[in-house]
């Protein structure tokens, strides 16, 4: 079965509802996942001063973390 042709009128309702949706999803994008995968790309670092001389420590910083007594307690 074919898909039935959209009217000139859907096209333009769809084109506006993508251009009305673009800047949230361009914000979502920017402010939320990017950030947070940039943080998670950092934590296999171990940042010297002033966030120079970063030096990949692989899972060691989460090995520390989980051999830390205190660590879950409240």
């Amino acid at each position: 079965m074919s898909k039935p042709k959209m009217s000139p009128r859907q096209k333009s309702e769809l084109r506006w509802g993508w251009a009305f949706m673009f800047p949230t999803v361009l914000g979502l994008l920017v402010l939320n996942i990017y950030p947070t995968f940039r943080t998670i790309y950092q934590s296999f670092f171990k940042t010297g001063d002033f966030g120079k001389g970063n030096k990949f420590v692989g899972l060691g910083n989460y090995i520390k973390l989980l051999a830390e007594p205190r660590f879950g307690r409240q």
